[in-house]
């Protein structure tokens, strides 16, 4: 028998599987609708990122820390993991 994970390793799993768009049910990773809310592409913060590009180095850790504080939150409490992703058309 194992141990059950502590609140800390489930909300950690949440954030690994929140960051993966789910394609083949329309949904889209919670990094991805965080840049869409301020008009980008989370596409293009990662390859700055990747480049070193300072500012989207700053911004890629924003959208990192805003998605662990909204699963951290009532996003994850009140809402089921499709809540939280965010199913957008």
């Amino acid at each position: 028998m194992g141990v059950p994970p502590s609140a800390e390793e489930a909300i950690a799993t949440l954030v690994n599987i929140a960051q993966l768009d789910r394609a083949e049910d329309k949904i889209e990773s919670l990094p991805r609708v965080i840049a869409a809310s301020i008009g980008r592409d989370i596409n293009d913060i990662y390859r700055g990122n990747n480049k070193g590009v300072l500012s989207e180095v700053e911004l890629n850790d924003q959208i990192t820390l805003a998605a662990n504080v909204f699963l951290w939150t009532d996003g994850y409490i009140q809402n089921d993991l499709t809540a939280v992703v965010g199913k957008r058309s």
